[in-house]
Parts: structure tokens; C-alpha cells; sequence
């Protein structure tokens, strides 16, 4: 006859957000931006257009992770070229240690951001190589708290490891949405 064993005591992990999370305060919030997306940075031959959008932020999973829905109108010469729209999901990754983003968009595409916090600065890239410009290359987004009033938030493309290039430059501004 086989023994029984004892039970163990064992409680299952309790996992609560830390000062990560709050260090990605000031970076995800209810907010609206304008900017300008810099000619052929969306493709050969695309236009500089002028952007302006916004996104909405809430915490979801007991605060372990933002959600954010967000839209950005692009207009060229004044008229609306298009409407790109996002949903963004970003936290600390207790086990890999890091930030981590998941962000899907209007075009199709989905993109696992890995980053880093430094100082006023988040900064995050690819786990891969990405498409930029037709070619393979690197994307990385920055967001720069040094305005608490006014984020900076910038997109660049690197071809090839060739210099960074900016395609996007933005300023956020909090809204009471």
C-alpha cells in the first residue's frame, strides 16, 4: 500500500506592481499630440504630414499592465491621408526584467517592444528586426518625460545598422479624457 505524503504547505505566487509601474506614469496617460510625420518615412515618395491624435490609458490585470487605445489623423497640404489607430499594452516583465510592449495598429501589423528606463527617458525597441523604409532594419520609440507638461515622443528607423532617422516627432499634452 502505497503512503500518502503530507500536504505541503504552498500558496500560490502573489504578484502586485512595483515602482516600475509607477515609473510608467508619466509616459501613459489620457493625452492628445500633434507632430509631423517626415516625408518618405512612411514609404518611397510619401508626403511630410502633419499628425495630431490621442490616446487613452487605464490600468488593467490589478495594475500590472497599461492599456492604451490611441488614433493619430495625418493630413498632407491639409487634407486627411489617413487615420492610423493603435492598442498598446505595456508593463515590467518580472521574469525577463524589463519593459515590455505589445502594440497592434490600423496597419495590419504587431510589435513585441522591449526597453528601458533612463532617467526622464523610456526608450523601447523591437524584439526583432522590422521592416523600415522597404528594407530590413530596426525601429525605436522614445518618450521623453524631461517636460513633465509636455512629452516628447519620437519614432526613428536604423537601416541596415546605418544612422538613426527620425520619422516621427510628437508632443503630448494631458487631456481629461
Amino acid at each position: 500500500m502505497a503512503s500518502i505524503a503530507a500536504p505541503t504547505a504552498w500558496s500560490p505566487p502573489q504578484v502586485a506592481p512595483g515602482p516600475e509601474m509607477e515609473a510608467l506614469a508619466p509616459f501613459f496617460y489620457n493625452c492628445s499630440w500633434t507632430g509631423t510625420v517626415y516625408a518618405n518615412m512612411q514609404g518611397a515618395g510619401s508626403p511630410e504630414m502633419q499628425a495630431a491624435g490621442g490616446m487613452t490609458c487605464r490600468p488593467i490585470i490589478d495594475g500590472l499592465w497599461i492599456a492604451c487605445d490611441g488614433y493619430q489623423d495625418q493630413f498632407a497640404n491639409g487634407e486627411l491621408r489617413l487615420t492610423w489607430k493603435l492598442h498598446l499594452v505595456v508593463g515590467w516583465d518580472g521574469t525577463a526584467r524589463e519593459y515590455r510592449a505589445v502594440l497592434v495598429d490600423s496597419n495590419g501589423t504587431a510589435t513585441l517592444l522591449r526597453g528601458e528606463l533612463a532617467g526622464s527617458r523610456l526608450v523601447m525597441t523591437p524584439a526583432g528586426a522590422v521592416q523600415a523604409t522597404g528594407q530590413m532594419g530596426t525601429i525605436r520609440v522614445v518618450w521623453d518625460a524631461t517636460d513633465p507638461a509636455a512629452i516628447r515622443w519620437t519614432n526613428e528607423a536604423s537601416v541596415d545598422g546605418g544612422p538613426w532617422m527620425l520619422i516621427e516627432a510628437y508632443v503630448m499634452v494631458p487631456t481629461g479624457a
